[in-house]
C-alpha cells in the first residue's frame, strides 16, 4: 500500500480489510529467534574468512608499497602524474581560450 500515490486516499474509500497490513510470518518472534540463531554460527564464521581476506589484502599491498620504494618508482609517478595534470588543464580543448578567439569572433560579426 505505501507504494501507491495518494495511498491516504485509497485507504480513506477502501474497506480496511482491503488496505489493512499483512504480516510476513504469522509468528513473528519466532521467525525472529529462528534468524538470530542462524546468524549466532554464520556471524562469526564470516567475519573470520572477511578478517583473513582482509589481513592477506594488507600483506599484499604492503610488499607491492616496499618493491615500489626499494626501486624509486613511487618518486617517477608522483612527478608524471603531476606532469599529466598541468598538461590537462592548460589545454582542455574546449575552445574557450584567451583573447585571441574573442578577436577572430568580433571580426567575425563584423562582417
Amino acid at each position: 500500500m505505501h507504494a501507491l500515490h495518494n495511498a491516504h486516499l485509497l485507504r480513506r474509500t477502501l474497506p480496511r480489510h482491503l488496505t489493512a497490513p499483512r504480516p510476513y510470518f504469522p509468528d513473528r518472534q519466532a521467525k525472529h529467534a529462528e534468524f538470530a540463531r542462524e546468524l549466532r554460527v554464520k556471524g562469526p564464521a564470516q567475519r573470520a574468512e572477511t578478517n583473513k581476506k582482509r589481513a592477506a589484502k594488507r600483506a599484499e599491498n604492503k610488499k607491492k608499497k616496499e618493491e615500489e620504494n626499494a626501486r624509486g618508482d613511487i618518486a617517477d609517478v608522483d612527478v608524471e602524474r603531476g606532469n599529466e595534470g598541468e598538461d590537462e588543464r592548460e589545454d582542455d580543448g574546449g575552445g574557450g581560450g584567451g583573447e585571441a578567439d574573442d578577436v577572430e569572433d568580433e571580426d567575425e560579426l563584423s562582417e
